[in-house]
């Protein structure tokens, strides 16, 4: 039964979050996170294919207890991103490479075997896992 939530909780999380990008309250966000850093990518410069991205998503939270969704058969995710310090401005190379730098930095810290990440933008990363 509890895999059965946590299974469920990812694939409610999945649908909820893309609906969430497209909604108005994360249009406003995004547009904020774009004026506090000028249009600019924070990595390189670009103003070109900007991407704002979650540093951290600490504050949007599935409060809904595994006791709780027994009984109602519901998850309740709450967006209360801190545009100062949740959010961020890449473009979408840059954007790009900080998912793989994390991809990398996750497989390097449990120890899964060496696989190469490649990622092609104005400066071109390769990246592999030893």
């Amino acid at each position: 039964m509890y895999q059965e939530y946590l299974e469920e909780k990812k694939i409610f999380w999945a649908e909820q979050y893309v609906e969430y990008l497209h909604s108005e309250e994360w249009e406003e966000k995004r547009v904020a996170r774009l004026e506090i850093d000028e249009y600019k990518c924070q990595r390189c410069g670009s103003w070109k294919s900007l991407q704002v991205h979650h540093l951290t998503y600490k504050n949007v939270t599935i409060p809904t207890k595994y006791r709780e969704w027994i009984k109602t058969r519901q998850l309740i995710i709450i967006y209360n991103e801190d545009i100062d310090e949740d959010l961020i401005t890449f473009c979408s190379d840059c954007h790009q490479i900080e998912h793989e730098e994390k991809l990398l930095k996750k497989q390097v810290l449990t120890g899964l075997p060496e696989i190469p990440i490649v990622s092609k933008s104005e400066y071109e990363y390769t990246f592999y896992i030893k």
